[in-house]
């Protein structure tokens, strides 16, 4: 729900800085196209700190995005390999009632025993990774 509110602010935002920002660059060089007098050089230059102040914030902000793209897409295929495992363990009765009755339980034991351990492990990623994509978040807000 966050994400459809979060990101489109974040993508407007974004793009509104970028349309002033060249704006204002481009007023900018069209001012000083023809040279700049000495006396005029000193009050250009914290203007040309902000542009490029501007233009590394900005670009902060857009890899800030794009590393909550990243966690979010690491998320989803964990919860998308979450419900299979998840859907692997409600059939898992089933196998162990077909390994038992055809008596292959010393093969298939340990590996059913595996699967359950796989499936713990993945959960854990899972919630790394959705806590991860949280914490990207927090850097949004701030």
């Amino acid at each position: 729900m966050r994400n459809s509110v979060m990101l489109p602010q974040q993508e407007w935002e974004i793009a509104r800085l970028l349309a002033k920002l060249s704006a204002l660059r481009a007023e900018h060089n069209e001012l000083i196209a023809d040279g700049v007098a000495p006396e005029v050089a000193k009050a250009v230059q914290p203007l040309e700190r902000a542009l490029l102040n501007s233009e590394a914030a900005v670009a902060a902000r857009v890899e800030a995005l794009e590393r909550y793209a990243g966690h979010v897409a690491e998320a989803e295929r964990a919860y998308h390999a979450h419900g299979q495992i998840e859907e692997l363990r409600a059939r898992l009765p089933r196998y162990e009632e077909l390994v038992a009755e055809s008596g292959a339980d010393g093969f298939a034991v340990p590996e059913i025993s595996r699967l359950s351990e796989d499936a713990d492990r993945l959960e854990r990623a899972l919630r790394r990774s959705v806590s991860s994509a949280h914490e990207a978040f927090r850097y949004l807000d701030g």
